[in-house]
């Protein structure tokens, strides 16, 4: 049984007009990868600013891992991961005149140092270069909040794929909605 592992990614798309800022929670079990969650910012908005909503509703299994790189090394999302019972897998900026004190950072940099964990961030990475070489990674549009929708919409048809692949290898999942 494969830990589900969750990996926050920035992704620029950049287009002949405005280019947007795509951040995506992306799931992981085994192989198969898939965004459980994204929003689109402006070009150079704070990578941090938009994933604190997206972890805020997100729920994952107690004892998950959560993945990403330097960018979001940052305390509070730490500290909201930690309050989300997961364990961060996240890269810490340090040097030599910057020591690591926290000790959620240094849990997060123990964990940084099991490549069974942080190897699998190659995998997020690859799911990008999927959706950039699948469905082309320039489109021109004139507008910001067209260039953020067609952003989200290229991570929506590749989780459409995902499950295509899924139900043909007999591994779909049933979903039942209920309208009002």
């Amino acid at each position: 049984m494969h830990t589900p592992c969750l990996s926050i990614e920035v992704r620029r798309s950049r287009r002949s007009g405005p280019h947007a800022k795509i951040l995506a929670l992306v799931g992981v079990f085994g192989k198969k990868r898939f965004a459980i969650s994204a929003t689109a910012g402006r070009p150079y908005a704070s990578e941090i600013k938009l994933a604190e909503p997206l972890l805020k509703r997100l729920q994952p299994a107690p004892g998950s891992y959560i993945l990403g790189d330097k960018g979001f090394d940052c305390i509070r999302l730490l500290e909201l991961i930690k309050k989300k019972k997961c364990r961060p897998v996240i890269a810490i900026k340090e040097s030599s005149r910057m020591a690591v004190r926290d000790p959620l950072r240094m849990l997060s940099r123990k964990n940084v140092a099991n490549p069974r964990l942080y190897n699998r961030r190659t995998l997020i990475e690859g799911l990008f270069g999927n959706i950039k070489q699948k469905l082309s990674s320039h489109v021109r549009v004139f507008k910001l909040q067209i260039a953020q929708l067609f952003s989200l919409l290229r991570l929506a048809l590749f989780n459409m794929s995902v499950l295509i692949h899924l139900e043909k290898t007999g591994l779909a999942w049933v979903m039942v909605f209920e309208q009002r």
